[in-house]
């Protein structure tokens, strides 16, 4: 939960801040910022997510679903 938590908050808080800006952005300009957006988080947080035990990763998966307020498999 100590590793999981913080990278779940700011997850859920970039989440948050995109939503806002691709609210005008076209079908191919979104899908384009939330990979964008996906290269950075995965640049950030690879090193630390590879290191964590596959019951935190859930944990993980679980807080972000929270933050973001939707569940893991659902897609933009």
């Amino acid at each position: 939960m100590k590793k999981a938590y913080p990278i779940a908050k700011k997850a859920g808080d970039k989440y948050q801040k995109v939503q806002k800006e691709i609210v005008g952005l076209s079908e191919p300009e979104k899908k384009a910022r939330m990979k964008t957006l996906e290269d950075e988080l995965y640049k950030e947080y690879e090193p630390i997510i590879k290191k964590m035990s596959l019951q935190t990763g859930k944990v993980l998966l679980k807080l972000i679903d929270r933050e973001t307020g939707q569940n893991s498999y659902h897609r933009w």
